[in-house]
Formats: structure tokens, sequence, C-alpha cells
């Protein structure tokens, strides 16, 4: 039987939604029923509960701390592999919150077209406490940089 994941909510629905730790079969089923297909675990220590159909891919991140832009692009890649095959991302470190919060920022960066501010004021309108610590904010500005320039190349 399907549960939902603690925390879960869609980012934007049918393409991308976040989580806390999915680590119940139950939790795996309930995003495959939803129309994802891919997992991205940002803590190495937590990887969710394995599923058929589901691909799990961890990008270790550091808890409290913001991703690399390598990690984000690496997220990005996978976005961009799911996208194209019309399936759903789902993001998840252990709380859904912080790590969590500055992939789903620079996704609505990428592919909404948002403002670093702008993108970080709908993460956390849709999941509270989300982006917790200013490297945090700052490497989801840093993001928008490098994405504007490689935009306009």
């Amino acid at each position: 039987m399907a549960a939902q994941p603690y925390n879960f909510s869609w980012m934007v629905p049918g393409e991308i939604c976040a989580c806390a730790r999915p680590d119940r079969r139950a939790h795996a089923q309930f995003l495959r029923d939803a129309g994802v297909r891919y997992v991205v675990c940002l803590s190495d220590d937590l990887p969710p509960a394995p599923y058929p159909d589901l691909h799990i891919q961890t990008i270790p991140v550091e808890e409290f701390e913001p991703p690399t832009l390598d990690q984000i692009h690496e997220f990005i890649g996978i976005c961009e592999l799911a996208r194209a095959r019309q399936v759903a991302v789902c993001v998840h470190c252990r709380m859904g919150r912080g790590r969590t919060g500055v992939m789903l920022a620079c996704y609505l960066i990428r592919y909404q077209g948002q403002v670093p501010q702008q993108a970080i004021s709908n993460v956390r309108f849709k999941r509270p406490y989300s982006i917790e610590t200013w490297e945090q904010e700052f490497v989801v500005k840093d993001y928008y940089d490098h994405w504007t320039k490689v935009r306009t190349v």
C-alpha cells in the first residue's frame, strides 16, 4: 500500500516534487504512483527504499551546507533526462528543507525563468523552512549568475 512521504509536496506539479527521506517501500510506491521515475538523494547516508521503475541517484551534500555548482549541474542533468522522458523527479535530503530547497530553487531558475529571490520565496511559500542558511541562499544566486551567463553565450 502506498503512503505519502513526510513533508511531501509538488513544486511544479507533474515535474518536480520534494520530501523528507522516503525510507519505506510504501513511500516509494506513492512516488511511483505519482509519476516519479527519478529520485535524487542529497544524503549519501540516507538512500531511499529501492523500488522497481525508480532511478535513484545520489548527489551527496553535507547537511546544512550548500551544494557546489557541479552538484547543481548534476541535478539539473537528471532533471533534463526526466523532462525528455516526460516523467517527474523527486528530490530529498534528510528532512526535505535545506539542501532540497536549494535544488528546487535552482530548478525554478532554470525551467521557470525565475530570479533568485523569487525562486527562494516560492520554495519557502510551498515548503516552509526551506533553504536554511545564508550560504544556501548565496549558492542559488551563484547558480543564477552562472545560468544567465551560459544562456546568453
